[in-house]
């Protein structure tokens, strides 16, 4: 029968606690990526972009240039004007979020949609984003 000492324990345990941590810090970054229907719930009319950003974090500017065939919007709700103002979306890993602020860069109304994602092969992304 093989002996087991201290530091075969010793060591088995860190590196079982290590594995823990990681794989807990890994399913936290992943659960709390971006934005969510709890956060759209929270945008109230009347608040300033600063308020919104301190709720929502910086804007994704580059939203509508990421959308190169691989993701998919779908309007899920909305309150206020759309079509009127200066909007900033956010984009998160379920859902996105578009604020539309007026000229004294206050919200006056906001949109969710659900996101859904497909595989696209690299050559295609290339090609996609080529314009061919």
């Amino acid at each position: 029968m093989k002996k087991t000492t201290r530091s075969h324990i010793v060591r088995r345990a860190i590196f079982i606690g290590l594995a823990l941590a990681l794989a807990g810090a890994c399913g936290l970054l992943i659960a709390g990526w971006g934005v969510g229907r709890g956060d759209f719930l929270r945008i109230a009319p009347g608040m300033t972009e600063a308020e919104v950003t301190a709720l929502l974090g910086k804007p994704s500017h580059h939203f509508p240039k990421c959308s190169v065939g691989e993701r998919t919007l779908l309007h899920v709700e909305h309150w206020g004007l759309l079509d009127e103002g200066k909007p900033e979306n956010w984009l998160g890993r379920d859902y996105a979020v578009t604020v539309y602020f007026d000229g004294g860069g206050k919200v006056q109304g906001a949109c969710l949609s659900t996101v859904s994602y497909r595989w696209v092969p690299f050559p295609e992304k290339v090609r996609l984003y080529l314009g061919f």
